[in-house]
């Protein structure tokens, strides 16, 4: 789980393998509720609670694929995120159990799918057309004076590339005043 999640606790900062920008796992309590979640003994219920907390996964890589980190931040940042975190006390309530958390999170899961890619569900957001509930979380967060855009930095985007050889580099030493292009990819 670790690979899939990052670390579980809070105070040392793992991301995750295979999704390391996910904004909804930066939470330490949001990791705790998928890893219950994964952990019943039923294996046909454990397969469908696991392909929810992907689908889930995948559909947030796809919303910042899609719209950049910006746009789709406040919504998995405040909105998404508090809905998981109220999910601890249903937990810890005798008569709730993951199976219904399961279910809660497939019902997540539809709705966001459904953001994403029903027409309907969208509306006009300068460039094209997004996710209404993008642009209601983000005029919310900027309403309370949260921030609207991540704040971690992400260097592993830029790829340097190197074009040279041991006497282009010998001569390029020479050659004072001239600048180096790195390419971009």
């Amino acid at each position: 789980l670790q690979d899939l999640f990052g670390s579980v606790e809070e105070d040392i900062a793992i991301s995750s393998k295979f999704f390391p920008h996910s904004v909804i796992l930066q939470s330490g309590t949001v990791k705790q509720i998928f890893a219950t979640i994964l952990s019943v003994n039923d294996s046909a219920k454990a397969t469908h609670a696991r392909k929810e907390v992907l689908r889930y996964l995948k559909l947030e890589k796809k919303a910042t694929d899609w719209y950049g980190r910006v746009l789709p931040y406040s919504f998995f940042q405040y909105s998404a995120k508090s809905r998981f975190e109220s999910w601890t006390e249903k937990l810890l309530q005798p008569h709730n159990s993951s199976d219904q958390i399961s279910l809660q999170l497939t019902k997540e899961c539809d709705d966001l799918e459904r953001a994403l890619y029903n027409l309907s569900e969208q509306e006009e957001g300068g460039v094209a057309n997004v996710p209404k509930v993008f642009l209601q979380a983000q005029r919310d967060a900027a309403l309370k004076g949260l921030p609207t855009k991540e704040t971690r930095d992400f260097d592993d985007e830029i790829e340097v590339l190197y074009h040279s050889s041991s006497s282009e580099a010998k001569s390029s030493q020479k050659r004072k005043g001239e600048v180096e292009v790195i390419e971009i990819s």
